[in-house]
């Protein structure tokens, strides 16, 4: 696998070598030199570089470098055959395959009239253009249309972009990577690679649509996904979002994925092994062209960005009329092909996902299933009780948990962090200047006396100065913004141990692990700990994919814990820890319990469900920032 490169780079541009390495294999772009087994890749890979070099000539008016004319050299050879173009003849649902090549021609001057009439018998044929397809396909469709300038009746994006993964507000962490290439490929055809605003169905938010993207991003970067990064901030670009740390790191993070003469490796899986063990030649160019093609569009796009802005407003591409306005038969102007007026989508009532009734459901399903003794659960119901405002339950539910003869042995069998968080609400619960004696019960019990008079020094910034609670005084400092517990996130975590230490292992079960660590830890240091920049990044990459494995394993448990580590990291995209506690938020059950253990056994769903209820409540309540 591709390790982001330290090495001397050549003095050319990222895309500049990505379009070098394309046009020295360009070879395997011919299907004629292809094997049989691998014919069809040869044909996908000729329509997207042949959209590269036409992008190329629509945004960049200087006429084109030596590489990006070979490989449009290779495309007007391929496409001027007969056994080329007249397959579009034959294979009518494989249309755009050779529109898309005779479109990239027409844009860089090369009309082929001959190519022209096969496409145009072959969209009037009544089958090419209305089998089924998904809606970003049918703005695929559309747009490949838009640029050959083949007149249908094909409708237009008024009918397929609402009905799109990126106009449904989708939950991030549900996504596949199919979902994903379905919202950037809507971006790239609804906005036409960014030369023309997107006509965003009436109600929908356009704001969300940055939003989307960069927790996509933020995904595809702990993945290590090269093509994702890249398409993801190509759709930024498109949609004109202002810039942000985020892509910029994003950005640099693909310059540094690049080897240096070019190639750019994509994702593994996508090739069958069956085709890469065959040649090893042919499946390191296989493996690798897809995202060296988004590579060299990504850049591209990002440095002809305001050449393409200024195209958009005044209407026209290089003094051109409109690419997108569809003419028909006779060549009197006809309809727009696409429609770019905004649509009138009857609103759908959806109410927003109501965490404080999903906080206060869950603490009250763990006071009636979990025993009032017990002071993990008692802590975390009473500080839903307080945040939801209900101070008077809240006191009266902590005075039950610390009632008791057994109340100090039970504070001493606890974890320290259980018992400083009972400490912690017993000062802010109680009776004002009186609490450090009487608080909830009388007489307080020695252990959290202890507890509480180091939180009372703390919150009342007096220097702490002795305690004979293990640990306490360094807890209770780094919750409240005291001393760090240096080292620890770095060397347990293992998120700074070097330039390797980034790459996520393998093995599922060892992601888990680093990833629970990594939670436990930033939770441990408060709740605004403090990390350095380029290690919170990395924390921040570690927990993002956590969350999405989580979600994808059902496992509740380590969503919830993972949350209260996301919401200590500003890298994070908020819109990640919304989904993820609105994920959580849709597993709870008409009782209260979240989780759905798939059991009859009464016993065992309780224990289970009370096992990821407990775990849930303070994801809920930190991720809501309500506590």
């Amino acid at each position: 696998m591709t390790q982001v490169q330290d090495v001397p780079r050549t003095t050319a541009g990222t895309g500049a070598r990505a379009v070098a390495w394309l046009a020295r294999h360009a070879d395997h772009l011919d299907p004629a030199l292809a094997d049989p087994s691998t014919e069809l890749f040869a044909r996908k890979a000729l329509v997207e570089v042949a959209l590269l070099v036409g992008l190329r000539a629509r945004l960049d008016p200087t006429p084109l470098d030596a590489d990006h004319a070979r490989l449009l050299d290779v495309v007007a050879e391929v496409a001027a055959r007969p056994s080329y173009r007249e397959l579009a003849a034959r294979d009518r649902r494989a249309l755009l395959l050779y529109a898309g090549t005779y479109a990239a021609l027409r844009l860089c001057g090369r009309e082929d009239l001959a190519f022209r009439h096969v496409l145009e018998r072959a969209v009037r044929g009544r089958y090419a253009t209305v089998f089924e397809r998904v809606p970003y396909r049918h703005l695929d469709l559309l747009h490949t249309l838009e640029l050959a300038g083949l007149p249908s009746d094909v409708a237009g994006l008024g009918t397929a972009l609402p009905l799109t993964v990126l106009t449904g507000d989708p939950n991030v962490l549900e996504l596949s990577t199919a979902d994903t290439y379905a919202i950037t490929h809507a971006v790239f055809y609804a906005s036409d690679f960014g030369c023309r605003d997107v006509p965003w169905p009436a109600g929908s938010d356009a704001e969300r649509a940055p939003e989307l993207l960069r927790a996509c991003l933020a995904l595809a970067r702990a993945r290590q996904d090269a093509d994702l990064v890249g398409e993801l901030l190509m759709c930024l670009t498109c949609l004109g979002a202002g810039p942000s740390p985020a892509d910029d790191d994003a950005r640099a993070w693909l310059r540094a994925w690049q080897e240096p003469d070019g190639r750019v490796e994509g994702p593994q899986g996508v090739v069958p092994d069956r085709l890469t063990q065959a040649d090893p030649a042919w499946s390191r160019w296989a493996t690798a062209y897809h995202t060296t093609i988004v590579a060299a569009l990504e850049d591209l796009l990002h440095r002809h960005a305001p050449v393409a802005h200024r195209g958009r407003a005044r209407g026209v591409l290089d003094g051109a009329r409109p690419v997108w306005v569809r003419h028909a038969h006779d060549g009197a102007p006809g309809a727009s092909a696409v429609g770019t007026s905004a649509v009138d989508v009857p609103a759908v009532d959806v109410p927003a996902v109501d965490v404080r009734g999903a906080v206060r459901d869950a603490a009250g399903w763990l006071d009636a299933h979990v025993p009032a003794t017990d002071l993990r659960a008692a802590a975390w119901t009473v500080e839903a009780r307080a945040a939801l405002g209900d101070v008077a339950t809240a006191r009266s539910r902590l005075g039950g948990a610390l009632a008791g003869d057994d109340v100090a042995g039970r504070l001493a069998a606890v974890p320290g962090d259980v018992g400083l968080h009972v400490a912690e609400l017993a000062a802010r619960l109680g009776d004002g200047a009186a609490r450090s004696s009487t608080c909830v019960v009388v007489p307080l019990p020695a252990p959290l006396r202890a507890l509480l008079t180091t939180v009372e020094d703390v919150l009342a910034d007096v220097p702490v100065t002795d305690t004979t609670v293990d640990g306490a005084r360094e807890r209770v400092a780094a919750a409240r913004g005291g001393r760090w517990w240096t080292g620890y996130v770095e060397s347990l975590a293992g998120v700074d141990d070097g330039p390797d230490a980034a790459a996520e292992p393998d093995d599922p079960d060892a992601r888990r692990a680093r990833a629970l660590a990594l939670a436990a830890d930033l939770v441990r240091r408060g709740r605004s700990p403090h990390v350095a920049p380029g290690t919170a990044a990395r924390a921040a990459s570690v927990l993002v994919r956590a969350a999405a494995d989580a979600v994808a394993a059902y496992d509740v448990g380590v969503l919830a814990v993972v949350v209260r580590g996301l919401v200590r990291l500003p890298a994070v995209p908020r819109r990640v820890v919304r989904d993820a506690v609105e994920w959580l938020v849709g597993q709870q059950q008409l009782t209260g319990g979240v989780g759905a253990p798939l059991g009859d056994d009464p016993a065992e769903r309780d224990e289970l469900v009370a096992q990821w209820t407990l775990l849930a409540l303070p994801a809920l309540l930190e991720g809501a920032a309500l506590a």
